[in-house]
């Protein structure tokens, strides 16, 4: 079961890597992970915009990013100012644009927004869809960038991985090598070296 400092944990790596996105000294498996990471803890954001009630999705997001604000306050006593006001902020802004529009949509909105909360505040595997063993490794991995960067074969990398997470949530040594083609993570080629 995911614990607050988990989830915590979990976007704090998401946001440090989305703000390094640019950096062209990052290796592109650090980009693709990061952008992995990132779509599976924002799961709204894959979901089709052609649908019959867009007031529900935008009730997600904006019920999606609220809780984030507070989750990351709490746990980042150091930002609990500027959460608190970009959390403030974004609710203002949104309650005064839905409250001009029809009842149906309002209700529409605010069943979309208090879902997003109810799956923050239940802090089990429903709070993040995309919360599975695969979105630990990649936290793992993004954390571990530098010690990946000096591995030498995919064996490696899997030994370095079940040594942090155990071998339950890793894996077999197949699923850790499916990881690292989505992400373009690439070892040198096995076998010998040639000779010259």
């Amino acid at each position: 079961m995911q614990t607050q400092d988990d989830v915590a944990r979990w976007y704090r790596v998401s946001e440090a890597a989305k703000a390094k996105r640019n950096n062209p000294t990052y290796p592109r498996w650090v980009c693709e992970a990061s952008d992995l990471l990132f779509n599976m803890l924002y799961p709204i954001g894959r979901i089709d915009r052609q649908r019959q009630h867009p007031s529900f999705y935008d009730g997600l997001v904006v019920g999606h990013h609220y809780s984030h604000h507070i989750m990351m306050r709490d746990a980042m006593p150091k930002e609990r100012e500027q959460r608190t006001k970009n959390a403030t902020s974004l609710v203002q802004n949104a309650f005064a644009r839905i409250s001009k529009e029809p009842l149906s949509i309002q209700h529409e909105f605010l069943r979309g927004f208090s879902m997003s909360l109810k799956r923050f505040a239940s802090l089990d595997h429903e709070c993040v869809p995309g919360a599975t063993d695969r979105l630990d490794v990649l936290v793992c991995l993004l954390e571990n960038k530098d010690k990946v960067q000096n591995l030498k074969t995919v064996t490696e990398l899997h030994d370095l991985l079940t040594a942090q997470l155990g071998s339950n949530r890793v894996g077999h040594l197949r699923r850790v090598q499916k990881l690292c083609e989505e992400i373009h993570l690439q070892f040198r080629p096995p076998g010998r070296p040639r000779k010259n």
